[in-house]
Parts: structure tokens; sequence; C-alpha cells
């Protein structure tokens, strides 16, 4: 009972209960210490509740459609993420001269100055009115979204978003702007919509026969995600001033969720996370039917967080343990052919590798305006996390990008029994003749040639820099993986050892207590502003 009342004065019912539930361990002075420091460490405002939201968001994503009219097999897709309007955005060009046949976001198409839905809509005109952004969308090339914190303009939101049905349409409305056949379905409707989701997520299907068939399934990853363990309060991003550091902090707060989940479990026997969610009840069902009745070559997974990362510094799956442990779980039992997982957020691009450091299942690029190491010291320190963490990439350390970057997956089709038929003039248009010697070149790149045989369908995964050179690389085969999906998920727990957990709990205390100062004298001086206006 002291458990469940503490979980609802700092809000934070989950953690307190599984607490609760190893109380008996604890020593009274230990209960009290522990409950001090959960005090002062304020864990998530959840007070808004997740509720149904009736978008027409299904004539912008497909809604299980066959995504080409003519049935063409896909030939390029591009793909990317974290985009700022205000920014100059020199990778459209270098996309629109490979002639892609679907342009994807993977979250972040646009960053807000604020959290409310004004600015929203402001970020949202001016990415819209952007000159390269404008060029490309003169090339009508179709473009699909999966939607991220940003796009709903709340840095690190998830289902406690005020105003998340403005928000929505919102941003179905600018992906529907760059895509006339969506406002030509919708007008041809009636404007009306016949599939109501309480999420941003869907799949399109392209390529008629079975053997050049793609699924790319677009995740919402934000408005069910549940709270961190540790998390900065949403009020705070409500306040009349931008909060300073809001990100940094929150950063510091998912290393002290993740380590804290390890401490916890060898301590006191809970997870903090336990039977935290990302998806959904209703978008975990509709998964489920997507890849268990599903005869496609390859299925393209979208999400805009990472999910098979080591790294507890960013946002990822592995901070929800319980939810990628249940993805996991399905893949191993519906087998889908051709996995590859999409993700983007991080501001770096880098590979990951499964079970066998040779097997890629997951391709991250983040970065179209703006990366992780640009400023000098964060950059560096940026540097050093990328670096520490890397038991999720394969065969090396250094296997990640840090500069502008985009993603693309080129489809290699079987042509008969005569072996595999080339995929177009895409290297040719987007003037990558040497994409073979750049990845030979690059300490980075792994090999980009085809291993699939003669009569399997192949994927070739790049990440391309602003020149257009390849700098990440990898290739997928049409069978069903190898990966053993929940031996993975085991592998990339994340978490650290007690001294870290320690070092970690020092540092959120001062950078909390460094912003107190800088809050307390900002409002101090706008008191003494308006002191001063009255006089």
């Amino acid at each position: 009972m002291v458990w469940r009342g503490l979980g609802r004065v700092v809000g934070c019912n989950g953690l307190y209960a599984s607490l609760g539930r190893a109380s008996s361990k604890l020593m009274p002075c230990q209960t009290m210490v522990l409950c001090v420091l959960l005090l002062l460490i304020r864990t998530g405002d959840v007070s808004v509740k997740a509720s149904t939201i009736d978008v027409d968001y299904s004539s912008v994503q497909g809604k299980e459609s066959d995504g080409r009219a003519s049935g063409e097999a896909l030939r390029l897709v591009a793909f990317g993420s974290c985009n700022k309007p205000r920014r100059p955005q020199p990778l459209w060009e270098v996309i629109a001269d490979m002639q892609p046949d679907l342009f994807m976001w993977t979250g972040d198409a646009v960053y807000t100055r604020a959290s409310n839905v004004e600015a929203l809509h402001e970020a949202i005109a001016i990415q819209n009115a952007h000159e390269d952004y404008q060029k490309f969308l003169e090339k009508k090339i179709p473009i699909i979204a999966a939607i991220d914190d940003h796009d709903y303009g709340v840095n690190d939101g998830g289902k406690d978003v005020p105003d998340r049905e403005e928000r929505m349409k919102a941003f179905v409305k600018f992906i529907e702007n760059a895509n006339d056949f969506l406002r030509q379905e919708r007008e041809s409707r009636g404007g009306g919509n016949d599939s109501h989701r309480d999420g941003l997520y869907s799949a399109h299907t392209y390529g008629k026969h079975p053997s050049k068939r793609v699924k790319i399934i677009l995740l919402d990853t934000r408005t069910h995600r549940d709270e961190f363990a540790f998390t900065l309060p949403s009020w705070i991003l409500r306040l009349p001033f931008r909060f300073p550091l809001f990100g940094p902090i929150n950063t510091l707060l998912r290393l002290l969720s993740a380590s804290g989940s390890a401490v916890f479990a060898k301590v006191f026997g809970a997870i903090p996370q336990e039977g935290k969610d990302i998806l959904g009840e209703e978008q975990w069902r509709w998964l489920e039917n997507q890849l268990e009745h599903s005869d496609a070559s390859f299925h393209i997974i979208v999400s805009s967080i990472q999910v098979w990362t080591s790294n507890p510094f960013v946002e990822s799956w592995g901070h929800f343990p319980s939810a990628r442990k249940r993805l996991a779980t399905l893949l191993q039992q519906s087998k889908p052919k051709g996995v590859v997982f999409i993700s983007g957020d991080v501001h770096f691009a880098e590979l990951i590798a499964g079970t066998s450091p040779q097997d890629v299942v997951e391709v991250t690029s983040s970065g179209m305006t703006h990366f992780a190491r640009k400023t000098p010291f964060i950059g560096w320190a940026i540097g050093q996390v990328i670096k520490r963490f890397h038991s999720h990439r394969p065969n090396a350390t250094d296997n990640f990008s840090t500069g502008l970057n985009f993603g693309a997956m080129e489809f290699y089709w079987p042509k008969g029994g005569d072996g595999r038929e080339e995929s177009g003039d895409a290297n040719e248009e987007g003037g990558g003749d040497d994409d073979d010697d750049d990845a030979e070149t690059s300490l980075r790149a792994l090999a980009s040639s085809s291993s699939c045989g003669e009569h399997l369908a192949s994927v070739s995964l790049r990440v391309y820099d602003q020149n257009a050179s390849v700098v990440l690389s990898s290739t997928t085969c049409s069978s069903v993986s190898e990966t053993d999906w929940l031996a993975l998920h085991r592998q990339r727990r994340l978490g650290m050892d007690l001294a870290t957990f320690v070092a970690v709990v020092a540092l959120v205390g001062a950078v909390v207590l460094l912003v107190a100062g800088i809050v307390y004298f900002r409002y101090c001086s706008t008191l003494r502003r308006s002191k001063d206006k009255d006089e």
C-alpha cells in the first residue's frame, strides 16, 4: 500500500508496484533511502491518458494498398530522418538525382521551437516552403512517413503529449500535401474514412507477384508509448519559457533508467519497466496480422526509434524490454522473409547486426540537416559514447557515420532461373557508378555485393553522405532470417554495473541542481522586469 501511494504521488505507478513486490527484501532504512531517492528524481507525468483518435490517415499511408498501381516491383527506396526546417537541406538534390520509386520519412521530418500546436504548424509551413524541399516535390516522388516525437512537436514525447489529435492531423496534412495522388484519392472518397485507428501506423505492399513483393510496415512508436522509469514531467514543456537542457537531462535519465533497471533487478528482484509498452494492443494485433499472413519476399519494418541497439543513452525498444520481447516472439513465430528494420532519431547512421555479426538486421539513418558530432566538445563526448557502446554493430566498432546522411534500399529480383535481374539505372542516375569502389575504400563499409545466390531476391542496404558516396552498406536476402530473435533480445539488454549507476545518479543530481539554478535566476529576472514595468 505504501508503494502504491508513493506511485500516485510521484506519477509512476508501474515502477512503485514493482518495488512493492520486492520491498520484503529491504531493511527499513534501505526502504527510506530508496523513497527519498525516487522522490528527488521526479518520474514521468502520465496524467494525460491515451484516447481514441479518428484521423483519416488511411489515404496518406495506403491502407494496406498495392503501392504501385502498375504492380511493378520496387527498384529503389530512399529514406531519411531528423530534418530541421530552418536549416539548409542539401540532401534533397542528391536523393532526387537517384530517382527513387519512393521516399520514406523515418521520423522527425520537422522540428519546432516550442512545444505548442502553433509552433508545430509554423514548422510544417516553413518546411513546405523550403526551396530545396519544393524542388524535390516537383519530381513527384511518392512520400510515406512514420511519425516521431518532433513530428508531434514535443521532444521525447509519448502517450502523455497534449492535443494529440490536432498534432496528428497537422502531420497527416503535411504528408498528404506532398502527394497529389493522395489528395485526389481523398477527394474521390468524399473525404471519408472507413478505417479509424488509434495511431499513425500503416502497411504498404508493392509488387503483384509474391516473388517480387515488398511489404513496408510503418510503426507508430509514440502514440501509445509509456513513460520511462525516470523522465522529466511533460508539464515542464508547457512552461512560458524554454526549459534549458531538457534533451540532455532526459538523455541522462534514460541512462539512469537503463542502468537502474539492471541494478534493481539484481538487488530488489524487480524491473521498473516491466509491462511498459510502445505500440498499444490495437497496433500489436494489427502487426501480428501483417506478419503472420504475408507472402511478401521482403518485410521492411520502420521504427522511428532504434530496436536492437545496445546504447542506453538513446531512445530505443531496449528501454521497454517487455515490448521488445513481444516483438521478438512475434518474429520468431511468424518467420517473415527478408526482415529489415529501418530506424532514425539518433543523429548518426549505423548498421546493427543480429545474432551473427554478418547478419545485419537494422539500418539507422539519421541526420538530414544536423548530426551528432557537429559541435566540438559535445560532439567529442557523443563520439565517445557511440564508440563505447558498439557491441550491436557488425564486425567493426567504427561501423557508423556521423555526418549528414540518408539511406537507400536497392532491390535485385530473380529473372526466372537465369540469374538476377539488374534493378535498373539507379546507379547511373544517382551518380553512383563508383559505389563498389567507395564501399571497398571506406573503413566503415561492408561488402555491398549480393551473396544470396541466383534464385533469391536481395536488397542492398546503403547509407549515403551528401556527396552521394556510400559510407555504410550491407545486403539482405529474401529468405527467412536465421536470426534467433529471442536470443538477440537477451543479448541486447541495456544495463550497467552498480558503480556506473551511482555515478550516473550523482551526475543527474548535479545537472538537476544546475538547471534549477538557471530556472530560479530566470524566474527572478522575469519578476524583476515585471516589477520595473509596474513602476
